[in-house]
């Protein structure tokens, strides 16, 4: 869990930042274990009995939320983002609000 927490850490940079909220919250999903286990292994529970088994489930409403919140299976980041950027035409997606939610590279001309 915590490799996972560095990678997802390290590429921080490379997310688009309208997933940086899910990114946030998986990485809140993932201490809550890891940091249980720790206060678990330094001997501050009472002894036998393991909080991290009770404590996971706070990482499942976490991902859960994360997931649902995000639309992440009715959107595919990585091949979007893959298809998306190889584009050599300008494109700009926008909400229902016209928001802008992101801009392909070749659309970075747009930009002030």
């Amino acid at each position: 869990m915590f490799l996972a927490l560095l990678l997802v850490f390290f590429h921080w940079k490379e997310t688009a930042k309208v997933y940086r909220p899910q990114l946030i919250i998986l990485m809140c999903g993932q201490l809550v274990p890891i940091l249980t286990a720790f206060i678990y292994l330094l001997g501050f529970t009472p002894p036998g009995i393991d909080p991290v088994p009770m404590v996971l489930w706070i990482s499942s409403l976490l991902y859960l939320w994360s997931i649902h919140s995000s639309r992440m299976f009715t959107i595919m980041p990585i091949a979007k983002d893959a298809i998306f950027n190889s584009i050599n035409d300008g494109v700009i997606v926008l909400d229902e609000t016209n928001r802008l939610i992101e801009l392909n590279q070749a659309g970075g001309c747009f930009q002030s």
